[in-house]
């Protein structure tokens, strides 16, 4: 199994918009851990999605950055099936 690795410029923007590393939510083989993010950084109210706290806290492009991150590898992957 292939290694995830998240690039530079979304690891640097994470620490900017969220003030922490990205180390923590990055796992070599599954990518961005969404679970563990929304325990541990986000924590939204019952009943509130992960991206709408997300933007009420930090704003629209930390929702798109989270959704990119989520997307990380994969594309890579697909673009090697698709080879």
């Amino acid at each position: 199994m292939e290694r995830k690795t998240v690039a530079p410029r979304l690891a640097a923007e994470f620490k900017q918009i969220f003030g922490r590393s990205i180390g923590g939510y990055w796992c070599g083989f599954t990518g961005f851990d969404v679970v563990a993010f929304d325990d541990q950084l986000i924590r939204p109210a019952d009943g509130v999605s992960t991206a709408d706290a997300v933007r009420a806290q930090y704003g629209e492009r930390a929702v798109e950055l989270c959704r990119e991150l989520m997307c990380a590898g994969t594309r890579a992957a697909l673009a090697k099936v698709a080879a």
